[in-house]
């Protein structure tokens, strides 16, 4: 007999792994995001040769992807609560929709200013407000003990993007791998007539293939059926807030109801028992506060190497094919460093992760600089060695916002988590756009560098308060 969706097929739920695939699909579209610092010195340059904003430069360009985190940010807490009267299908078909729509846009708004594309970029984060929360959660229901690996592997969905679409933006826009041929202060941009003309019809390309993406996946997602799947206590442990731990094993409801006899044995991950926190309880918790300052200060230097390394590559590097090549394969460090991290966060809890991952990025960020003195092998390691390192934080703070405040308010006490984008990208971007010609690019990636020294010492708080409650 065929087995049923919910059955078992090699102790994997059929439904669950069209899940993950459908999953895939859809952060593969919103990764966007990671095209952004390849993507850029194009648009500048278009915006520079072909609209009202005549003067823009690099470090004012980033309020463009700024715009994307910052919508991103506000509107999660407000847009998820669709998922009270939609199921969550039908919200990720509507984040679709509106993700989709604002990426086509700006084939028009790119004509004529940067604030123009600012906006209709900006929605874009709308569009990736109400899917990603609601397909991580979903995905989440169906491997409930591998919450690490899913995030592990849905954020490496984004890389894939990057990879991808990395070289589909540059092979479109600029096949005879032009270099940039004027020279504004420490700035280079584009000129040349055969390249911009191809910049706004990209828009409708990326705009077009999102829409196919996001129809596969939403095709191959499923929801669990209720009780088709619980965690069983087996062991317990002290933990820092009293409770205790929990090593869990999953048993499927129809050997549950069949009488099947089953021997439990923990697992190697521990859990602790999903409080399901309000909102408000969440606003009122020390570790929600402790956890969103190390990601802002973290998240500052994500954006420093997430905008400029390309740009600061220019500099000394004359070849574009090369480095979109290097963002390339920076996507690719991030697919690895997300299944890498995740895993990691499965086996040893988000806390040392966090302060780990923390350490291995801010060493790479502190010395990206001296790889103009290193050339291009030492520009390729450093960029993906930065990548495999970055993504790690992204990674596990889903798993964090799950583990931490429960799974009942996921969507809002994520949302309210993810403000902390709002706040280090527009402190980036303004930061940037008034400073960075001053201290040059040494400077703003020491900076970037100190700003790490901080978030691992907020993470550290979250580490030794749960060591010294263990004494």
């Amino acid at each position: 007999m065929e087995e049923k969706e919910t059955g078992r097929c090699h102790n994997l739920p059929r439904g669950g792994v069209l899940t993950i695939f459908g999953s895939i699909c859809i952060v593969f579209c919103m990764g966007n995001g990671y095209t952004f610092g390849n993507f850029n010195p194009y648009i500048t340059s278009y915006l520079r040769n072909r609209s009202a904003s005549t003067d823009v430069a690099y470090a004012d360009s980033v309020w463009i992807s700024t715009s994307n985190t910052i919508v991103y940010g506000l509107t999660m807490p407000i847009l998820t609560l669709l998922e009270r009267w939609l199921s969550a299908r039908g919200c990720i078909i509507v984040g679709g929709i509106i993700y989709s729509i604002s990426v086509a846009s700006t084939y028009f708004s790119i004509n004529y200013s940067y604030i123009t594309v600012a906006a209709s970029y900006g929605a874009i984060g709308a569009g990736k407000a109400l899917a990603y929360p609601i397909t991580t959660k979903l995905a989440f229901r169906w491997f409930p003990n591998r919450k690490g690996l899913i995030c592990g592997i849905l954020e490496g969905g984004y890389g894939g993007s990057g990879f991808i679409l990395n070289q589909i933006v540059t092979g479109f826009i600029n096949p005879e791998n032009l270099s940039p041929d004027q020279e504004v202060g420490d700035n280079e941009y584009f000129t040349q007539a055969i390249l911009l003309d191809k910049v706004p019809y990209t828009y409708l390309l990326l705009g077009g293939m999102y829409t196919v993406v996001f129809a596969i996946g939403i095709l191959l997602m499923r929801e669990p059926p209720d009780g088709s799947t619980q965690e069983m206590p087996v062991q317990y442990n002290n933990d820092d807030e009293g409770g205790g731990t929990v090593a869990v094993s999953t048993i499927s409801q129809k050997d549950m109801s069949a009488g099947v006899n089953i021997k439990l044995e923990p697992t190697s991950q521990t859990h602790t028992p999903s409080p399901d926190m309000t909102p408000r309880d969440v606003l009122r918790s020390w570790i929600f506060y402790a956890v969103w300052l190390t990601y802002f200060f973290e998240g500052f230097a994500v954006d420093v190497n997430f905008f400029f390394y390309k740009t600061y590559g220019e500099t000394f590097i004359d070849d574009d094919y090369f480095l979109a090549l290097v963002a390339s394969f920076g996507s690719v460090s991030v697919v690895a460093g997300n299944l890498f991290w995740g895993v990691l966060a499965d086996k040893y809890t988000y806390k040392p992760v966090l302060m780990i991952v923390t350490c291995v990025f801010g060493v790479f960020t502190s010395t990206f600089c001296i790889t103009e003195y290193g050339g291009k092998p030492m520009y390729f390691i450093w960029v993906c060695a930065i990548h495999f390192a970055f993504t790690g934080p992204l990674t596990i703070l889903p798993l964090i916002a799950m583990e931490t405040f429960g799974s009942k308010h996921f969507s809002i006490n994520y949302g309210l988590l993810n403000t902390t984008a709002v706040a280090f990208s527009f402190f980036m971007a303004f930061f940037s756009s008034h400073v960075k010609d001053t201290i040059g690019w040494h400077g703003i990636y020491l900076l970037g560098a100190g700003f790490l020294v901080i978030s691992f010492a907020f993470s550290s708080v979250v580490f030794f308060k749960k060591f010294r409650r263990l004494q």
